[in-house]
């Protein structure tokens, strides 16, 4: 039976997910004709990928570091230094951006790195409840810490409305008593890529090739990335298109490189006057994208602790 997940614009990078791990039940990620489906399913979708959104959805990076230590991490929190969002600057974003979308998006999630990490989360999801009270807020997380949080994070999630999402790793964590407690607390928990309450797949890696000479064509590495237009990301001020343009400063402090970000690969929160100018950036090519190798993805790689080694990355 095929995922029934409506191909509205905010849920097709969700629906890829969901046919991607009905595929992986016959099909193993890491063999070469899945990655000839993943890019064949990248470019079917292109037109409506890529368009002008109707409505902005985003994530918000709570903490870019991590307690997991993953090879391969799309945005680095195996070598990301400790960094958590300042609550009051997000405060006053979310305050101008609910403004400027007159409160109306898809949807947000709450993000790391590992954002159960962050000391002010509850206050942090009491103000995404106070901007934002309608729409799909989720918490990402590794599920690590759930079973240590106190009463407080769960009422907060009922009043705000804020659903868990656990990322299955293939780490020892009982997913049953995650799901029961969530169940007895009235809050609803899910597994990213999965349908309803069935288990995806145990999570793989991909690795996302960088070109440190930034020598792609920007165009063509646009065009096959299932970031663009979705992984919107909100902090500091910004709005940065995807995740790997808000972490690599981690990336090249770490290793010493320069991948450079220019002005126009960000859009300030207050130089905007108006959502049009918001979803027009998200839907147009980054000069960064010139450093993604995107077509080169390999995928199915086996989860695995990070050596720290520039090797998982490029």
């Amino acid at each position: 039976m095929y995922p029934r997940i409506a191909l509205r614009k905010g849920n097709i990078i969700e629906f890829l997910r969901a046919i991607s791990n009905f595929i992986v039940a016959f099909i193993p990620e890491s063999s070469r004709f899945y990655r000839k489906v993943a890019l064949l399913g990248l470019k079917l979708t292109e037109k409506k990928r890529l368009s002008k959104r109707k409505l902005l959805r985003f994530d918000i990076p709570i903490a870019d570091h991590c307690n997991l230590n993953c090879k391969y991490c799309c945005t680095f929190s195996s070598i990301a230094e400790k960094t958590f969002v300042d609550v009051q600057t997000l405060s006053l974003d979310l305050h101008n951006l609910s403004k400027i979308t007159n409160g109306e998006i898809d949807d947000i999630a709450l993000i790391g790195g590992e954002p159960l990490l962050h000391p002010k989360l509850i206050e942090i999801m009491d103000i995404v409840g106070k901007y934002f009270t309608s729409q799909e807020i989720a918490i990402v997380t590794n599920g690590i810490l759930l079973n240590k949080q106190p009463d407080e994070f769960w009422n907060a999630c009922r009043r705000n409305k804020i659903d868990i999402k656990i990322t299955r790793y293939p780490i020892k964590l009982d997913f049953e008593s995650l799901k029961n407690k969530a169940k007895n607390e009235a809050v609803s928990l899910t597994y990213v890529g999965g349908s309803g309450d069935n288990m995806p797949p145990i999570k793989s890696m991909w690795k996302r090739p960088f070109d440190l000479n930034g020598t792609q064509d920007l165009e063509h590495s646009w065009k096959y990335c299932n970031e663009a237009n979705y992984c919107i990301r909100l902090k500091d001020g910004k709005i940065y298109p995807c995740g790997t343009i808000q972490t690599i400063i981690h990336f090249n402090k770490y290793f010493n490189t320069n991948m450079d970000v220019s002005k126009n690969d960000i859009l300030e929160l207050d130089n905007v006057r108006n959502l049009d100018e918001i979803l027009t950036f998200l839907s147009t090519p980054k000069k960064f994208c010139r450093y993604c190798k995107r077509k080169d993805i390999t995928t199915g790689l086996k989860w695995g602790i990070s050596k720290k080694e520039i090797s998982e990355w490029v």
